[in-house]
């Protein structure tokens, strides 16, 4: 009978659209005139394999390798590798855990030019369905732009069928990102070893002053962590193992990332000085709340040099659509055969090329000095030009960053980090550690903000500085805000001004619709069993100075007094706010 309900609910019941409001978002009219990036670039590219020479379930890193490589003693980082595990995976693979194969797939671009290495890494997936094979379109791509990509292989790190369907979960290898970690940096010290003694020609051309990890699902925590040992001189779990890697890691991108599962000393990996992307999409029902927020906010940009990070949240891509052989159920396959999706997915093609999209846009802003799409990551909304009907939400901060306010100093409400902060008008204002869904195991979205709830305009949030810190014309005023109300509110869009102030008292303001339309938070039920819930997504937004000054000619902005959130278009409303800063304007 159950069968029958769950086929019927598949048949006759259709996705829900949780987010029909945005249908109402504001797409460029004008498509631009530059082709579309996500084509094939300039550069032809040839394929190769490394491997053990031994791969017992495929040739390719076996007898038809290009290049056979020493395996590795992973014995000090998976302690759980014993019993039935040891027993099936030395059955599949014919391995023990004092061998693990260093093996990939090479995406090599034909150039003499010196170019940037480029390793991607899958999650878990049942080993017996190889991940690695499922990232050739951004191997390609990106081989076609110029960097060499390989496509790590750690399927003998990920569940096996037993254990996946047939309960044997107790038996699984569990705490394993750490070595995820590891054995990615065991192949840039494979990839250094080539550069230094080989006499292959194109292996000189490899540029490890800039490379780059890309992760998706646990391997998208596990550049996270690899990009924190990579500065370490030991295992931070047992000295016993030295590390001497001190790779120049110029970005990770994490994709649908998984975060928390490994913490040294107990406390959550956090990471300095270093270019971070992290995107997601709102109908993944493996990743259930976008994690990978959670890591952006432990990513510190104080740094001399440049740097910056993003996160961005896809509407309507799951989970296993960014690897093109993991497919569009994120569940276990017979619930999605019997039940259907739960809500609409976008196509895998499409998927595709906006992942190709992002990543090769953040490639080449952090490998070009001119960091020519900035402007990209800091509202991913403007992507939409190349992907008509698609939504993104988009958060940005960078090294040029000034920080204003960003509420985790203190509990005095009135006090920012450079600011006093005066409020009026608010049904509700508090400062709160924002959590992504009460119910899901990793909740923290390690990060304060400040919550304003008004129910009559006009309500104000002010924030006065002691002195002048504009430096030049092209600083903007920026922040992130999150829409605090759900799509059954009967206000859709929250608008505001922003007002600026000088030391004489002169004022103008702005409308934020003007630079960004604040929609509803995304609504979002991705599992069977699951109900609906919103989950706090912030969007940045920057706004020129400059533009303050045309509204009053005669504002000083070389003495700006404070910086004001006027709420005086929306009648009501509840907003989240972060990262008040005065910035360098991207694009500008």
């Amino acid at each position: 009978m159950s069968v029958c309900l769950l086929t019927a609910h598949q048949f006759f019941i259709q996705p829900q659209d949780l987010n029909r409001f945005l249908t109402e978002v504001k797409q460029d009219a004008n498509r631009s005139a530059v082709a579309d990036p996500t084509i094939k670039g300039p550069f032809d590219f040839r394929t190769f394999t490394y491997g053990s020479g031994s791969d017992r379930r495929r040739v390719e890193f076996a007898e038809q390798a290009d290049f056979i490589t020493d395996s590795v003693d992973g014995s000090l980082l998976l302690d759980n590798w014993h019993g039935i595990t040891s027993w099936m995976r030395k059955l599949y693979w014919g391995i023990d855990v004092t061998e693990l194969p260093v093996q990939g797939r090479i995406w090599q671009p034909i150039t003499e030019q010196k170019t940037p290495l480029v390793l991607m890494v899958h999650g878990n997936h049942t080993m017996e369905h190889f991940s690695d094979e499922g990232y050739a379109y951004l191997g390609e791509h990106l081989a076609s732009l110029g960097y060499i990509v390989v496509s790590v292989d750690q399927n003998f790190l990920n569940l096996t069928s037993a254990e996946g369907y047939f309960g044997f979960s107790k038996f699984r290898l569990r705490d394993e990102n750490d070595a995820r970690a590891w054995l990615l940096l065991k192949h840039l010290e494979q990839w250094r070893q080539w550069q230094a003694s080989s006499t292959t020609d194109w292996f000189k051309n490899v540029d490890l002053d800039n490379i780059i990890l890309i992760g998706h699902s646990r391997g998208g925590e596990g550049v996270f962590i690899a990009a924190l040992f990579n500065r370490l001189d030991y295992y931070p779990d047992n000295a016993n193992l030295k590390f001497d890697f001190n790779f120049n890691i110029r970005g990770i991108v994490s994709i649908a990332p998984s975060d928390g599962q490994y913490e040294p000393r107990g406390s959550l990996v956090e990471l300095d000085a270093i270019n971070y992307l992290t995107i997601q999409g709102s109908a993944d029902a493996d990743a259930m709340v976008f994690m990978g927020a959670s890591a952006y906010a432990r990513v510190n940009m104080d740094s001399e040099d440049f740097y910056f990070k993003s996160s961005i949240m896809i509407n309507s891509a799951n989970h296993g659509q960014f690897n093109s052989d993991w497919g569009d159920c994120d569940l276990q396959p017979y619930i999605c055969l019997l039940a259907g999706q739960q809500v609409p997915v976008m196509a895998a093609t499409e998927q595709e090329r906006i992942s190709k999209f992002f990543v090769s846009r953040f490639a080449e802003t952090v490998t070009k000095s001119d960091r020519p799409y900035l402007n990209y990551f800091q509202h991913a909304q403007t992507a939409a030009t190349f992907f008509p009907g698609h939504y993104f939400i988009s958060n940005y901060l960078d090294s040029n960053s000034l920080i204003i306010a960003n509420f985790e100093n203190d509990a005095n409400l009135s006090s920012g980090n450079a600011a006093k902060i005066s409020a009026q008008g608010f049904t509700q204002w508090q400062e709160l550690k924002l959590k992504h869904h009460p119910g899901w195991q990793w909740t923290n979205l390690n990060t304060h903000a400040v919550k304003l709830a008004w129910e009559q305009n006009p309500a104000s949030f002010t924030l006065t500085m002691d002195a002048s810190i504009i430096h030049n014309d092209k600083t903007c005023f920026a922040f992130s805000v999150s829409n605090a109300l759900d799509e059954n509110s009967s206000e859709t869009i929250t608008n505001f001004s922003l007002q600026v102030s000088d030391h004489d008292g002169r004022t103008a303001q702005v409308e934020l619709q003007k630079y960004y339309q604040l929609y509803p938070l995304l609504t979002r039920k991705p599992k069977l069993s699951e109900k609906a819930f919103i989950e706090p997504t912030f969007q940045s937004v920057q706004i020129p100075l400059q533009d303050f000054a045309v509204a009053n000619v005669e504002l000083d902005l070389t003495h700006v007094h404070s910086l004001s959130f006027v709420f005086d278009k929306t009648s009501k409303g509840k907003i989240y706010l972060d990262d008040i800063n005065l910035t360098k304007c991207v694009g500008l």
